[in-house]
């Protein structure tokens, strides 16, 4: 008699848990929770797979681009291809140089090289490309007070750094990651958000299990929950508003 209760009940958990991670959220009393897409590594596969998406969806997003990396690295895009994403509207923005942890470096003091990681990529950025970066992507997310205050002494912002990645390697789907990942922020009260992804289908860290697939399902869920008026995704910049100095930053240092 045991047995069939214990079924019963583990049928119950494994039911129960699949219709709470399908209960409706609610949306913020004060409006949508705007939410940016943001796309890190410059991977070949944000313009051949991610931006058509992006496109068919309506949606902005921005391409954090290591410039060392950009027409070198295999998998890399060219600056052709950083150029092309730049004339469909997205924004471009610096995932420093060499992608080096930039709170290492300043706590090792190597503020010549801090500098390098974040001026020279801004610079070549604008060279290559003609945009003006406003936000530096942070490498592995690792922030701290010193690297937020020697950046924007240099004139520029920090990229949101709490960003949940979604993407491959993980038990959720890529659908559930969404979901998961925004009822954290409005559980968490959070008055604006970004959400990161990496690889798509073969490249880049992470890639979805099932490639653009995956991405598709992704922006599937982002589009019910704005119309549920839960979330309204926007340009980062809408986001993360930010009066940028009416100075330029500091000369660029070239290495």
């Amino acid at each position: 008699m045991k047995k069939p209760l214990i079924v019963s009940f583990l049928s119950f958990v494994v039911g129960s848990s699949a219709l709470f991670s399908e209960v409706a959220l609610v949306p913020p009393a004060d409006g949508p929770l705007p939410v940016a897409l943001t796309f890190d590594d410059g991977v070949c596969e944000h313009l051949t797979v991610a931006a058509p998406l992006l496109a068919e969806f309506g949606y902005p997003a921005t391409f954090n681009i290591v410039t060392d990396w950009i027409g070198k690295r295999e998998n890399a895009l060219t600056w052709d291809g950083v150029r092309e994403l730049a004339r469909a509207g997205y924004d471009i923005a610096s995932h420093t140089s060499s992608h080096k942890l930039l709170t290492k470096l300043l706590a090792e003091g190597k503020t010549a090289e801090f500098r390098h990681e974040v001026l020279d990529s801004v610079s070549v950025i604008a060279s290559n490309t003609g945009v003006r970066v406003t936000h530096i992507c942070l490498p592995g997310n690792h922030w701290d007070k010193d690297v937020q205050r020697a950046i924007e002494e240099l004139g520029f912002g920090v990229q949101e750094w709490r960003r949940p990645n979604i993407g491959g390697g993980v038990a959720l789907s890529a659908r559930e990651q969404t979901r998961t990942a925004i009822k954290r922020a409005l559980n968490e009260g959070r008055n604006q958000y970004a959400l990161m992804f990496h690889g798509i289908d073969k490249f880049g860290w992470r890639p979805f299990t099932n490639g653009a697939a995956d991405l598709r399902a992704v922006f599937e869920e982002l589009r019910a929950l704005e119309k549920a008026g839960v979330i309204k995704v926007v340009p980062y910049a809408v986001a993360y508003p930010r009066v940028m100095p009416t100075s330029e930053p500091a000369s660029h240092t070239t290495l």
